[in-house]
């Protein structure tokens, strides 16, 4: 009778809400029984090479996380966060950092990439019509975080990178350290 929900009936029917509470509470304590510790998305495993990571993974330190599309590319938001990351494999891994889609590719509008994962960070000046920014580093294996910033080439302000694709660079026939 209130598809809007716009009326608080709660008072009248108290019972159920305290069987959804009750419910809510065994979710609730059954999603954090591994102590919450955010849970972690595997790069470097052989079954998914490349990763790839969006706004709506992250958890997020600046505003929120973006749902509509067309909030990519709104020029007024400055939202940020961090991933949760394990690291399967240690080695060398190309993180492409872009703020739309690569089906969608479009500008990032940015003079700066920043990454930091780990101990790592890596700092990269761009053109501001670049529509991505590839940054490779070395990794330890094990858990780890994700962070990047994207420096809006107009305002100075920092946004997080609302796409990452993450991929494994296993090294050719010839030599370990070779691309």
């Amino acid at each position: 009778n209130d598809p809007g929900q716009t009326r608080n009936v709660a008072a009248q029917h108290p019972e159920v809400v305290h069987r959804l509470f009750s419910a809510y509470q065994s979710h609730h304590a059954d999603v954090m029984s591994h102590g919450g510790e955010p849970v972690r998305i595997h790069i470097g495993a052989a079954e998914e090479n490349p990763t790839t990571f969006t706004v709506r993974d992250w958890h997020p330190t600046e505003g929120r996380v973006i749902w509509g599309p067309e909030q990519l590319a709104d020029d007024t938001l400055f939202l940020n966060g961090w991933w949760g990351i394990e690291v399967a494999r240690a080695g060398r891994y190309a993180f492409r950092l872009s703020r739309h889609p690569q089906d969608a590719a479009k500008p990032m509008g940015a003079s700066e990439a920043r990454l930091r994962i780990g101990s790592n960070e890596e700092n990269h000046s761009i053109n501001p019509a670049d529509a991505s920014v590839a940054i490779t580093v070395e990794l330890p294996p094990g858990p780890t975080s994700l962070q990047t910033w994207l420096r809006d080439a107009v305002t100075g302000q920092s946004r997080g990178a609302y796409h990452v694709e993450v991929s494994k660079i296993d090294p050719p026939v010839g030599g370990k350290n070779a691309q």
